[in-house]
């Protein structure tokens, strides 16, 4: 068997590290083969997600080229804003006159 060696250290006094080393000093060897295997493994799939996210990134990056491409050719009609019109709310003499008028009718429908 063909092998490449490596040696891990573990600093201690840094938390991280420190419990890291503790977690594979604990590691159940039945469940997991070997602590050589579970580290391979776990290296293993870290890169396959570096991998599969750089993959997801180029894709994305594809699709918002095709979609700036795509609305590039979309042209936009602008319609000019219209004025607003002033709206009198005041009543002459003559239309409030009228008005009360009206009203007086009105009521003397009911008696």
């Amino acid at each position: 068997m063909n092998c490449y060696r490596m040696t891990l250290r573990f600093n201690l006094e840094d938390e991280n590290e420190r419990r890291t080393a503790e977690f594979l000093k604990e590691l159940d060897c039945g469940e997991h083969k070997s602590k050589n295997r579970f580290v391979i493994d776990l290296i293993s799939g870290y890169m396959d997600s570096i991998h599969k996210e750089q993959q997801e990134n180029e894709f994305l990056e594809k699709i918002r080229i095709m979609f700036r491409e795509e609305i590039a050719t979309i042209s936009v009609e602008v319609h000019p804003a219209t004025s607003a019109t002033e709206v009198v709310t005041e009543l002459t003499e003559e239309e409030k006159e009228k008005n009360a008028a009206g009203a007086l009718a009105a009521l003397e429908m009911f008696g």
